[in-house]
This record gives C-alpha cells, sequence and structure tokens, in this order.
C-alpha cells in the first residue's frame, strides 16, 4: 500500500531507536549515517513494494521495545518519528520516503549520557524525557513470566516422575530377575534331589 503524504500536517507516526554521538548527532543503529538535525531527511531509494528503501520504524511503540533488534545500550535513544511522502505499510511496521524525530526518549535516569541525549535533543528542537513503561505492560510481562514459571514447574515436575517411574520400573526388573533366579536355583536344587545327584560338584 502506497500512501502519499504531502506535507507535515498529515504525516504518519512510528517507533524506532538511534545511537547518539558527539556531538548530539542522531544516527541509525543499523547505519552510520547522521540524521541530519532541522531539515527533512529523503530516504535514498524512494520505498518501494519491490526494494527495501525507506526510514524504517515500528507501528507501535511496544513491538521497539520488545523487538529483538531492539538495544539498551548507554548510548541509545528512540522515540517517535513523523513519516510522510511515500510511505509503505508493514504488519508491524513502515517505511517511508521522508522523516524527522518528533520526540527523544532514554531508559535510566543514571545513565552517564543524558547530557549528550539532551544535546542531541536541543541539537534537533525535539524534546527529551525518561521513559517509564505503561504499568500494564509490566503486569502483562509479570503474568507472562508467572506462567513461564509455572510451565517451568510443571516440566520440571513431570520429568522428576518420569525419573521416579522409569527407576521403579528398574528397580522392579532386577526383583523380577533376582526371583526368576531364585526359582531356577530352587527347580536345580529338586531335580538334583529327585535324580540323586549333587549339583555342587557339577
Amino acid at each position: 500500500m502506497n500512501d502519499r503524504v504531502p506535507d507535515y500536517s498529515q504525516y504518519r507516526v512510528g517507533y524506532r531507536e538511534w545511537n547518539v554521538k558527539e556531538p548530539g548527532f542522531l544516527t541509525a543503529s543499523a547505519k552510520d549515517y547522521i540524521w541530519p538535525p532541522k531539515q527533512q531527511y529523503e530516504s535514498d531509494p524512494t520505498p518501494t513494494m519491490d526494494n527495501n528503501g525507506g526510514f524504517w520504524a515500528f507501528l507501535d511503540l511496544k513491538e521497539l521495545i520488545q523487538s529483538s533488534h531492539y538495544a539498551r545500550s548507554e548510548n541509545v535513544v528512540f522515540g517517535r518519528v513523523a513519516f510522510w511522502g511515500i510511505v509503505i505499510h508493514h504488519e508491524k511496521g513502515l517505511r517511508a520516503q521522508y522523516a524527522y524525530p518528533l520526540e527523544l526518549m532514554y531508559h535510566n535516569e543514571s545513565n552517564r549520557n543524558i547530557p549528550l541525549f539532551k544535546r542531541a535533543a536541543e541539537r534537533y528542537g525535539i524534546p527529551l524525557k525518561v521513559y517509564t513503561e505503561p504499568p500494564e505492560w509490566t503486569r502483562v510481562r509479570e503474568a507472562e513470566l508467572a506462567a513461564a514459571a509455572i510451565a517451568d514447574q510443571t516440566r520440571r515436575a513431570t520429568l522428576v516422575a518420569e525419573l521416579e517411574q522409569k527407576r521403579k520400573e528398574t528397580h522392579q526388573r532386577q526383583l523380577d530377575r533376582n526371583k526368576l533366579q531364585r526359582v531356577r536355583a530352587r527347580a536345580a536344587l529338586e531335580y538334583a534331589k529327585t535324580f540323586g545327584f549333587d549339583p555342587s560338584k557339577l
């Protein structure tokens, strides 16, 4: 699907991350190009359905945070981005011809790079804030962790039960073998008594 967005008033919003480099420039995490401050940024090549061009972003912040590509290193910021021009939509994200950051966020209030982040926000003329995860995300994650813990306990209990069952079966087989050996020994003695010879002399 292609959307042509003529100006800032009709931009799409997505979420992505950047590395921050001195003296306060945003660079793409996957590549080392600098996003130019206070000017529109055009992708090369222009995005189409037949290429991977365009500026990438997630449609939902949660998708970005939970993405396997997301990094929580000290020099990383993330945030909202405006996208316009030719926009290609995907299941969880988009690619666009033009882009500009709207807001920067960082995770840890004790991050030693906060002064650098502030310089970047000032250079790009956008706000900067510390990110606080929504409580419902925390509850969902806690529920997922609890469910995973229960599943792990169940797997462990099942494994212990299976090992105990195998131990009992092995023990029973040994008892059966011992019993069979005793039965054969008694039968041999009875046979010897019946036919009048001493098995100990064989």
